[in-house]
């Protein structure tokens, strides 16, 4: 993979991560924001003091290069913590081995048993529902091992046999998945913040709390915002990962398709 586009990557997602905490807690948390600013800057200013007078006019300059490498290191974080969306994933992948069992039967049993064996297993115990039994679930995370040797396996075919080695499409689709489920890994942590924020805020009971006497309901108002918008947000990621993974499950399915297709019309007669 090259380097320089993984890096873009890394900076675009870690770029993303820092300016959603910025609006995050510059405008709708600004109160809490401000509180603790003046903590930040005396902390800063102790670093500063103790600096050697003849690094202090390059603390500028350092303070930008940790922010560029603090961009990177986030990005780089974001992806490693994206592993979360992967029982999602294995979802989608597995209803497209279904989908292209007619192909795929022929060009696993024409590889080794393990290839084989992992794809007889997805196909018959993992399922393709997103609401599954506890047994089932217990069942899906088994076989976590199948579904990355899977998805291995159709880039390997699609390197190995086909002529313009790897579709262009594919690969902008693959950047495309890997970028998403980044940021939807952002809007996960605020999702998880604005809970956090709730309840670590000290709140007034009597400005949040509603009671209905007719019904007797009491509920707090900004408990209930803060778990819709919560929610809101976990929905948002999931969607965003599982929308960017199809598409590239479409084309990598499409691509092996065709390159056997190609590879079986090189064979000779």
């Amino acid at each position: 993979m090259n380097i320089s586009t993984r890096f873009t990557e890394f900076a675009m997602t870690g770029a993303f991560f820092w300016i959603s905490q910025f609006i995050f807690f510059g405008f709708v948390h600004q109160d809490e924001f401000m509180s603790y600013l003046p903590q930040w800057m005396g902390v800063l200013y102790g670093y500063e003091v103790m600096i050697p007078k003849i690094f202090q006019g390059a603390m500028g300059s350092m303070l930008t290069a940790f922010g560029l490498i603090g961009i990177f290191v986030t990005g780089l974080i974001m992806d490693l913590l994206g592993v979360y969306f992967t029982p999602l994933e294995r979802i989608i992948l597995n209803r497209h081995l279904h989908r292209n069992d007619d192909w795929m039967d022929k060009i696993t049993a024409e590889c080794s048993p393990t290839v084989h064996d992992d794809y007889v297993q997805l196909k018959e115990h993992f399922g393709t529902g997103f609401v599954v039994s506890p047994k089932q679930t217990q069942k899906r995370f088994s076989l976590g091992r199948q579904c990355r040797r899977m998805q291995a396996f159709l880039f390997s075919y699609i390197h190995a046999f086909s002529s313009n080695v790897t579709s262009e499409i594919l690969i902008d689709n693959v950047h495309l998945w890997r970028t998403t489920r980044a940021i939807s890994t952002t809007l996960l942590f605020l999702g998880f913040e604005v809970l956090a924020l709730y309840f670590h805020t000290d709140a007034d009971p009597v400005s949040n709390v509603s009671v209905t006497v007719t019904d007797t309901v009491i509920y707090d108002k900004e408990l209930i915002y803060s778990m819709m918008t919560a929610y809101a947000l976990f929905l948002l990621s999931a969607t965003l990962t599982l929308s960017a993974y199809t598409r590239m499950c479409f084309s990598l399915f499409t691509l092996a398709c065709a390159t056997r297709a190609n590879a079986q019309r090189a064979k000779p007669k």
